[in-house]
């Protein structure tokens, strides 16, 4: 008798003692450890980098949530990002195509491996409103994109 009410006793501990929180946690929360050597000056201004609110304005990080893509030539960018913003709204999820801010390849190539350390196969990158990365994506991959929505709405619930 005892073994028919022990499932329904776990349920209602459950129910009510237990909470079902999920976070996607924020990468580099303690500084760079691995910084590239090569990031440190750039031959085309002469400033360091690092992940900073300056450089992060420089990418229109202005969202709750931000998903910024440096699009190499095999994915549809336009697709997944119209995508994102129809599901998510414009005003709570920010998506950007960083070849609409700028055309200058070493630029973008300081942003993708100086500011916001993406490394190959990922050209996506998961960005909260602090100017916190929270996750990279390669977003070639469907389970990807799956995981990035998913994330997207941990992050701005």
């Amino acid at each position: 008798m005892i073994f028919l009410g022990l499932p329904g006793l776990t349920f209602l501990f459950l129910k009510f003692a237990g909470k079902n929180q999920f976070q996607v946690p924020i990468l580099y929360k303690d500084g760079i450890t691995n910084m590239p050597s090569d990031c440190f000056t750039t031959s085309a201004n002469k400033k360091p980098y690092s992940l900073s609110r300056q450089n992060l304005d420089e990418l229109k990080i202005s969202q709750e949530v931000n998903v910024i893509v440096f699009p190499d030539g095999k994915l549809n960018t336009k697709e997944v990002l119209s995508g994102i913003s129809e599901e998510f709204g414009s005003s709570r999820v920010g998506v950007i195509d960083v070849l609409e801010l700028t055309q200058d390849s070493v630029l973008l190539n300081d942003w993708k491996k100086c500011v916001l350390f993406i490394k190959p196969p990922f050209q996506s990158v998961l960005v909260d409103g602090l100017g916190q990365v929270r996750s990279y994506y390669d977003l070639k991959s469907r389970e990807e994109i799956d995981r990035l929505r998913v994330e997207i709405q941990i992050t701005i619930e």
